[in-house]
């Protein structure tokens, strides 16, 4: 990936257009990303332990610094080719409006950014495409903007609930 900060004089004068930071990764040999102000860190892979009667969105559960995060199947909400997890892979701790979630990604190249005008919206390209917060031109193929909030629906995200406060995670 090669995104940078763009420096746009016709559109902002002197100044920077406005831009998106985004932390970029790949997945199954997509270019994807995730804004940045939605993302609490990223770790090498780790053992994720799987949990009895999880909903079909969770992985399993990671514990990070001592926190219990359930581990999202993102591969399997964007119809993508399960894999094993090698120590090589990455794990992206993000923040949900509700949640703090993991997600599990083949690797993690670094920060970006692009200008806001530069990302086109899903509905632009194709009406009725779920997840996708937007998609922007890379030099060499296409990046993928993702919105973790569009992964967890609200029967996904009582399911979670549940099975944390199932395991002990949870005190509500």
């Amino acid at each position: 990936f090669n995104i940078s900060f763009v420096w746009d004089r016709r559109l902002r004068g002197n100044r920077m257009s406005e831009t998106e930071k985004l932390l970029l990764f790949a997945l199954a040999g997509l270019r994807c990303a995730l804004r940045l102000s939605a993302v609490d860190k990223v770790v090498h892979a780790v053992a994720v332990s799987p949990v009895a009667k999880a909903p079909e969105i969770v992985l399993g559960l990671v514990n990070i610094q001592g926190r219990i995060i359930p581990v999202v199947n993102i591969r399997g909400l964007l119809r993508l080719p399960e894999r094993e997890m090698t120590p090589d892979d990455r794990i992206i701790i993000a923040r949900t409006s509700r949640r703090p979630v993991a997600i599990h990604v083949d690797s993690v190249s670094g920060v970006g950014a692009c200008r806001q005008e530069d990302i086109i919206a899903p509905d632009e390209l194709y009406p009725g495409i779920e997840l996708l917060e937007g998609v922007t031109k890379l030099p060499d193929g296409i990046l993928y903007i993702y919105n973790l909030d569009l992964f967890l629906s609200a029967e996904n995200d009582a399911a979670i609930s549940q099975l944390l406060r199932g395991e002990g995670v949870l005190s509500i």
